[in-house]
């Protein structure tokens, strides 16, 4: 009984190839997540840390930098994000 070759061969290299490929690009978008989810916790690690700080300060303080005790938290939150 004689095996007849298959209609599309394919070649072990290229299906290598395209999962090689496919692990890559998987693994990059890996690294672009955690890349981004690291900077977004540091930027939040700072302004909670800016924000602890003019908390202490008294109203009068606050008024002279130009913030206000009824909006600061909006108006750290803004200081890494672009706004």
């Amino acid at each position: 009984m004689s095996r007849s070759a298959p209609a599309y061969p394919v070649e072990t290299a290229e299906i290598l190839s395209g999962v090689e490929s496919t692990i890559r690009r998987f693994v990059k978008a890996i690294a672009v997540s955690a890349s981004v989810w690291a900077t977004a916790r540091a930027n939040y690690l700072a302004n909670a840390a800016i924000y602890k700080q003019l908390t202490r300060l008294s109203d009068a303080e606050l008024h002279r930098r130009g913030l206000s005790r009824s909006t600061l938290a909006r108006d750290v939150s803004g200081t890494f994000d672009g706004s």
